[in-house]
């Protein structure tokens, strides 16, 4: 593996780390989803990229734990990793402005990120504690008593997506460019 990739991989898991423990915004705001698309993205190894959040879930979990839905909120960060797939398959085929069709679909990426991490952790919850009835009227009492945490999500999802997504993007485009640019000199 390249030592470019071990540096991005490893800035992907330590700025994940830190934005889960020293530098956490707040409930539900999160750089997870971001990582884990960017990665997708910029990442030729899928294997690697998926474990990326898992990686970084694990360790932060050792210093701020979890509940027993921790295989719910894990396997829901690998969502925005096969979304990263499909965006990165789908960045080699847009042609115009590039800048403008990344920043929509990772705010796309995004949000779908947060609705399915929400559903799915929800889930989760009314399907592995005794808070709710196991019927559905107590799923549907989960899902709306929830709401309140895909606020902060959903708000924080919008920016920081975008924003990690072209930068990483076009930090490493810029980075490949002026390396091909040597070559030809």
């Amino acid at each position: 593996m390249k030592r470019k990739t071990l540096i991005l991989i490893a800035v992907y898991i330590i700025g994940g780390i830190l934005s889960r423990t020293i530098f956490h915004l707040g409930p539900n705001v999160e750089f997870i989803t971001a990582i884990s698309i960017s990665s997708a993205i910029i990442i030729k190894n899928k294997k690697i990229a998926l474990t990326i959040p898992i990686t970084i879930m694990f360790l932060t979990d050792l210093i701020i734990g979890n509940s027993n839905i921790f295989i719910f909120t894990w396997s829901g960060f690998l969502f925005p990793v096969l979304i990263g797939f499909i965006l990165s398959k789908y960045l080699k085929k847009i042609t115009g402005n590039k800048l403008l069709k990344l920043t929509l679909f990772s705010e796309l990426a995004g949000v779908s990120s947060s609705i399915f991490f929400f559903v799915w952790t929800n889930f989760g919850h009314w399907l592995t504690t005794n808070m709710y009835t196991k019927d559905i009227g107590g799923l549907i009492s989960c899902y709306i008593n929830a709401i309140p945490f895909l606020k902060p999500q959903l708000a924080g999802n919008l920016i920081i997506v975008p924003i990690l997504v072209v930068t990483s993007y076009y930090i490493v485009s810029l980075t490949l460019h002026r390396k091909e640019k040597l070559a030809q000199a």
